[in-house]
């Protein structure tokens, strides 16, 4: 993925707006309200009330979770995943003070699935593999959201998701220009994100992988810096919540519980992960 956020910290009231779905999963009922359009999800631009020292601890975990949510879904999806980075830069005074900080990020996937992506990027082809990758591309945003409403931060993703919607849009466009719809390919990938999210095993990988990510922080300084994990201690999370290609089939299938549209299991899921990048451990 390429990096997608560059955010500051600034002062303002956050107002917010959301829409209510219950989710049905299995057996049980999951009240979720991390629902929303997509352009809610990818514009929603909440600021804190009031500014402290705790924000940039806060907003570099939410940075956490938003690249945790494109690794673990771009691995769920077939997509390899060879290591996941979050980014710290801080922006200086003409006294060389640090007066606020932005985040980038990376989850990189193998380099035989993206050669996927542009050779039906070249056609114009609406296929699986560009569900999938706008999934994934989704998802950090999705993974995002869901975090900042459980632990009540403003939901401010307009920069984080720069990069997201770009990627999005590209292929939302090129598929407009042959015919199909722009509209519907981001409602498709945004609402697949969203759902996955909400099933419970995934939310705990990523959550899992998130705080491998933070753990690795190190606030003691104002410094740039970029925490990794690597691709082999990701996968070792992903396997012990059982987030895997092999799983792909069930947990869609979880996801689009209670009578959501039918995601297409068979051309989303890839029956033989493709081979990884020589970058993966």
């Amino acid at each position: 993925m390429l990096p997608s956020r560059n955010r500051l910290l600034l002062s303002s009231h956050p107002s917010r707006l959301l829409l209510t779905w219950t989710v049905i999963i299995g057996d049980g009922v999951l009240a979720d309200n991390t629902f929303c359009s997509y352009d809610k999800g990818m514009f929603s631009a909440e600021e804190w009330a009031q500014t402290s020292g705790l924000e940039t601890a806060f907003e570099f975990e939410a940075a956490c979770f938003h690249e945790a949510g494109h690794a673990v879904i771009g691995y769920l999806l077939g997509q390899g995943c060879s290591s996941v980075s979050v980014a710290v830069s801080y922006v200086y005074d003409f006294a060389g003070r640090p007066t606020g900080v932005g985040y980038g990020g990376m989850a990189r996937e193998s380099r035989a699935f993206i050669r996927k992506v542009n050779k039906d990027l070249a056609v114009g082809r609406f296929t699986g593999v560009l569900a999938r990758y706008g999934i994934s591309v989704a998802a950090g945003p999705a993974a995002e959201r869901k975090f900042r409403i459980e632990t009540e931060m403003p939901l401010r993703l307009l920069g984080a998701t720069e990069g997201d919607h770009r990627q999005i849009n590209t292929v939302s466009k090129i598929l407009e220009a042959h015919g199909r719809s722009s509209f519907a390919y981001k409602r498709l990938v945004w609402r697949a994100a969203q759902r996955l999210m909400a099933v419970p095993n995934i939310w705990s990988c990523v959550s899992h992988l998130a705080g491998e990510l933070y753990e690795r922080a190190d606030f003691r300084e104002d410094k740039d810096a970029i925490y990794t994990v690597s691709g082999r201690t990701a996968r070792a999370i992903m396997k012990r919540w059982q987030v895997t290609p092999t799983h792909a089939a069930s947990l869609l299938a979880a996801s689009t519980t209670s009578g959501s549209p039918d995601l297409g299991d068979t051309s989303i899921v890839a029956t033989d992960p493709p081979a990884s990048s020589s970058a993966q451990s």
